[in-house]
């Protein structure tokens, strides 16, 4: 008897089965989400400002705030100089008024062994400029130099609080400069 059905039956049996089981059946699973690594947060641009993103935790009065302000004011201007020196191919001029002595050249110049050579050596470190190693050091020092005379402003409580959020700052700018430095991981 089973013979007698047309053969679109079955064929429609099979196709509702089909469409049934996969009405049923769970969705495929979507291909995993790439991993972004989180840039790293900024970090202030000096120690100071590091010192004044905790002036509540500090207990920093408003008299502090404002000469740590003029303090920063101070480092930015001479920041520019040393900035605008290494641009120019200067050798870091503007910023050995301030005290910062350039690597490479300071300890050459004006002192000669009497033979010339040292001093023909010293003047075309200077007419190429300083490195980029150079200029950061020099930014790192005026860094350093404003933080010691903004420390003078701290009572003597604040001081060592004050002192491990400026190394914490330090620390991690150490760790971003050296990050910079690696190459880019390979992607899969």
């Amino acid at each position: 008897m089973r013979q007698d059905r047309p053969p679109g039956r079955a064929r429609c049996r099979v196709l509702i089965m089909f469409f049934a089981a996969s009405a049923c059946a769970s969705p495929p699973k979507p291909p995993p989400r790439p991993t972004y690594t989180r840039a790293p947060s900024p970090l202030p641009r000096s120690s100071i400002v590091a010192v004044l993103t905790h002036r509540a935790e500090l207990s920093l009065d408003d008299d502090q705030v404002k000469r740590f302000e003029q303090v920063q004011s101070d480092l930015d201007k001479k920041d520019a100089e040393i900035r605008q020196g290494s641009s120019a191919g200067t050798g870091g001029q503007a910023s050995a008024s301030d005290g910062a002595q350039q690597v490479g050249e300071g300890h050459q110049r004006g002192r000669g062994t009497g033979s010339g050579h040292s001093r023909s050596r010293g003047a075309s470190k200077r007419n190429q400029g300083p490195t980029g190693s150079d200029v950061e050091r020099a930014l790192d020092d005026q860094d350093t130099a404003a933080f010691l005379e903004a420390e003078e402003i701290l009572r003597a409580d604040q001081r060592e609080r004050a002192r491990e959020i400026a190394e914490k700052y330090r620390e991690d700018l150490y760790a971003q400069k050296e990050q910079a430095k690696q190459p880019p991981a390979p992607s899969p």
